[in-house]
């Protein structure tokens, strides 16, 4: 890991690590963990199913940067697949990984399957499908995802990029500072990137608890508009009885059905599917600025509804 150290959302680090990205990058083996597997970084961490990942402005290299659950960590695309390493907070271990790119879930097999199933029936999908190669429905952590969806709404990739950074500047807990000399790449003339290369830190993402305590006029000076009231109430939706909504979506993640069992050739969502991803939807439609397709999204990417099809 490089540098190390641990730190707790509760609490604030006194003096948040300084990273020099090129040293990093030019870090031996021994610095780094490997997973081989089909994964396209540039496929799977570009904005749109997540809002968070920087990728890199270093010649040769496809690398992003970015924090996953509560550890500062960068993606290296290597010719075997992927390579990560640490850069402040927990070790980012394999299992998280292998978790967050929805490895090992029977996720990946059961998708081959359908694309070659589907493929046959429909040239075009066939030919969608080879476009994106490497491409990997992530799983990420359910909180931010709820967030980040909520800032979603008549919004574009750019600017729920920015609002998503802010609020983590803002509310959350620095785990990093960048030293210069590595930037974020820029795609056009993007805020989102323009502040994070001024500023160089990087953040966790708030507390439920941080976020039910902010003022909407707070939120609202991060450029959050209509949705600031959204935010705040959907945080201090989630705390109601306890918790007990987030614990049974949590619940739900953690003992989602087998896909391994599913027929490539069926004509319809089996019936258990099915029936848990709408109990879902119901569910997240109580918070708050979540309707019907910003509950599929969060059910996608963080709850491994794979039959959602937000639209």
């Amino acid at each position: 890991m490089w540098p190390a150290g641990v730190l707790r959302h509760e609490a604030r680090a006194k003096v948040a690590p300084v990273v020099d990205l090129r040293v990093a990058l030019q870090a031996d083996a021994g610095h780094w963990t490997s997973i081989d597997a089909p994964v396209v970084l540039s496929s799977c961490l570009a904005p749109g199913q997540s809002f968070g990942w920087k990728k890199l402005n270093v010649t040769g290299q496809d690398a992003f940067l970015g924090v996953l659950n509560m550890s500062a960590v960068i993606f290296v695309q290597r010719e075997q697949g992927i390579q990560w390493q640490t850069l402040a907070g927990p070790e980012v271990t394999r299992e998280t990984v292998q978790k967050f790119f929805a490895l090992g879930d029977g996720l990946r097999e059961t998708a081959e399957r359908l694309h070659i199933a589907w493929a046959k029936r429909c040239p075009r999908l066939a030919q969608v499908a080879q476009s994106l190669p490497g491409l990997c429905v992530l799983q990420q952590d359910m909180v931010e995802t709820i967030f980040g969806f909520i800032c979603s709404q008549n919004n574009n990739v750019s600017r729920i990029c920015l609002l998503m950074d802010r609020l983590r500047a803002k509310f959350g807990q620095v785990l990093c500072s960048i030293a210069a000399g590595v930037d974020a790449q820029a795609d056009g003339d993007l805020a989102v990137l323009r502040e994070f290369n001024n500023h160089r830190k990087l953040y966790a993402f708030p507390s439920i608890e941080r976020l039910a305590s902010a003022s909407e006029s707070s939120l609202k000076s991060l450029g959050l508009g209509y949705r600031a009231a959204y935010v705040r109430a959907a945080a201090k939706t989630l705390l109601q009885k306890d918790g007990q909504s987030l614990k049974w979506l949590e619940d739900c993640r953690h003992h989602s059905l087998d896909l391994k069992t599913m027929d490539p050739l069926q004509a319809e969502e089996p019936d258990a599917l099915r029936l848990r991803r709408l109990e879902i939807r119901k569910e997240l439609c109580r918070l708050p600025g979540v309707g019907p397709k910003v509950a599929d999204c969060i059910a996608l990417f963080a709850l491994k509804q794979h039959g959602a099809v937000p639209v």
